[in-house]
């Protein structure tokens, strides 16, 4: 999910969301992890909370771009 959220179904606003950009990873409720760019630079982030609110499994080697 990039910058065209608000396009969405709204049952769709409340599933788990893997976001394109890191605007969409801070603002939206239902995101749980980002991949984006930055000066450059890829970046990955997950948030551990709603990892496990959704019961979704991050494996050990992603777990260290978890907070």
């Amino acid at each position: 999910i990039g910058k065209r959220f608000d396009t969405l179904d709204d049952s769709c606003k409340t599933k788990p969301i893997f976001a394109t950009s890191y605007r969409s990873y801070r603002d939206l409720k239902s995101s749980f992890g980002s991949f984006y760019w930055r000066n450059g630079k890829p970046q990955i982030k997950f948030k551990l909370n709603k990892v496990e609110e959704f019961k979704l499994f991050l494996p050990k080697s992603l777990k260290k771009y978890a907070h």
